[in-house]
This record gives structure tokens, sequence and C-alpha cells, in this order.
């Protein structure tokens, strides 16, 4: 009888090697701050929780190592700045500063799979990759409008075009861990995915308010299915 190890490569939990594989993923991101290195204007502000999605291809070179090229999409991510400045009367002049960005990112990517025979069609992973990512802003506006000390609205709304929409191109990069679950030799579940995606800077049009940058960091939670071939 063959010895069994803790931690071996014989059992039947995740991509073998010379297989191929295609996955699908949808998940939720968190985007690191938004700074804009203009306190006077746009505070240091959290934006909403992107939609983030996933497709992908890969590869196994050996039983635990795979190499995979996929796209992830990071969508919805809505920044808002309130400026509130008193007025003689003590009423308040309100500037509200507002944007929302995404992007769309390719990246090639290695993973390596944590095979425990003990722990059956459970695999942990973790992985890395490098990538190209369309970074784009969308157009800064303010809305403007103005109350009375009683807090009644007595001029406004009016919203203006701050700075324009611009799409920009940066270097990005990624670490991630998991876990997939076999349900069978064809279907992989992929229970939980972390994922911490650097994808550079956004930045709008140049113009009277000059150019407005802020990095770009999501962390984000998906989950996903993988059909192997």
């Amino acid at each position: 009888m063959a010895a069994t190890s803790l931690c071996g490569i014989n059992a039947a939990n995740a991509v073998e090697k010379g297989k191929f594989y295609a996955s699908g993923s949808y998940g939720v991101g968190f985007a690191d701050k938004f700074d804009y290195k203009e306190p006077d204007l746009l505070h240091v502000r959290k934006p909403s929780n992107a939609n983030v999605f996933g497709l992908a291809v890969g590869y196994g070179i050996t039983d635990n190592i795979r190499a995979e090229l996929s796209y992830n999409g990071f969508y919805g991510m809505k920044y808002k700045s309130v400026q509130n400045k008193k007025t003689e009367g003590n009423g308040v002049n309100q500037d509200i500063w507002s944007t929302k960005q995404s992007a769309n990112v390719a990246f090639v990517s290695a993973f390596y799979d944590i095979k425990f025979n003990k722990l059956k069609n459970i695999t942990p992973f973790i992985g890395a990759g490098i990538g190209i990512s369309q970074n784009k802003s969308g157009d800064m506006n303010i809305k403007t409008q103005q109350f009375d000390k009683d807090g009644k609205l007595i001029d406004g709304p009016e919203t203006v075009l701050a700075s324009s929409s611009k799409k920009v191109i940066n270097f990005a990069w990624h670490v991630n861990t998991g876990v997939n679950y076999t349900v069978n030799d064809k279907i992989d579940l992929n229970l939980v995915n972390y994922k911490y995606a650097n994808l550079g800077k956004a930045k709008t049009l140049e113009n009277e308010n000059g150019i407005l940058t802020n990095k770009l960091r999501v962390h984000s939670v998906s989950t996903g299915i993988t059909f192997k071939f």
C-alpha cells in the first residue's frame, strides 16, 4: 500500500496538468479612498462599492500550477464630496462634487493550488499577475445650491461641469487567494476569491480646474464557476 501524505498532488481537486479551463465570476469591490490632492475642493473619500465581473481561460502547467489570461471589469464606483460654506445670514452655500469611475483590466496570472488529500474536494489557492488597465474617470460635476438658516432651499440646484471625462491606460498588478470546491471532473465552484488590484491612476481632462487625478486601488471578494476541458 502506498503511503499517503497530508499534502499531495493525486487528489482530483482542481485543474490537472495539460488541461484547459474557462471560468466566470462576479463579486463586490471596495476601492481605497480617492485623494485628488485638492483639500480645499475635494475631500478624501471612499467611493461606493464596485460591481466586479471576471472571465478567464487557463491551462494546467503542472498538477499544482496554473497559467491564466483573464478580464476583470470594475464598474459603478461613485465619488461624492460635499462642501458647505456659511453665508452672512447663517445660511449655507453647498457645493456637491461628484463623479464615477470604472476600469477594464486584462491580466496574465499564475496560480498555485494547495492540494490537501484529507480535504478531499477543497483546494485553497494563491496567485498573482500583471496586466493593463483602462481606467475611465467620468465627468466631475458640481451641484450648487443655497439654503437659509432654517435649511430651506432658496437658490438652485444648478449643476455645472468642473472637469471632463477621460480614459487612460495604466500598468496593473494583482495578488489574490481563495478556495475552490470540486463538484465533479468537469466543474469547480470558486467558493471565495479575495483579490487586491492596483490599477494605476484615473484622470480627468485638463481645464480651468487642472487635471484631477486619483489612485485606483480595489479590494474585491467574488465567487464563480470553472469548466474544465
